[in-house]
């Protein structure tokens, strides 16, 4: 066998491994205000999400874009964000964690990291595994 076909055989089984974690996203609304570490400020965030994709809106920065579910470890879920709308306003590319917060039904702690920046808080809503 080639190296190539070796490689080619190499992201072959890589695609079929993954795909199911793929489809492990979240499906659910969530909201909730978030604070910004540096400059510290505090606004809203409101999510969709539906399995491997999803929507996210900062209402009072006047932004918002696409989500793409990245992986999960089974305990927190992993978003990457692409900012569509305002993109003069808000911080393109950052990574957002997901985790049932411990004490309260229908919250998940949400932390956003991008560019330096680190934005913590919780959302409400009742998000439940997706498998789309």
């Amino acid at each position: 066998m080639s190296y190539r076909e070796i490689l080619a055989l190499f992201a072959f089984i890589s695609a079929i491994a993954t795909g199911p974690t793929d489809a492990a996203g979240l499906g659910g609304t969530l909201q909730g205000s978030v604070t910004q570490d540096a400059p510290r400020s505090t606004y809203e965030v409101e999510m969709e999400l539906h399995g491997n994709r999803g929507s996210v809106n900062y209402p009072s920065l006047g932004c918002g874009g696409r989500l793409k579910f990245v992986r999960s470890d089974g305990k927190a879920y992993w978003y990457r964000e692409t900012i569509t709308a305002g993109k003069e306003k808000c911080i393109n590319g950052g990574s957002t964690r997901m985790s049932r917060h411990p004490t309260e039904k229908n919250a998940w702690n949400w932390r956003w990291q991008g560019s330096g920046v680190t934005v913590r808080g919780v959302l409400h809503g009742a998000a439940v595994p997706d498998s789309r």
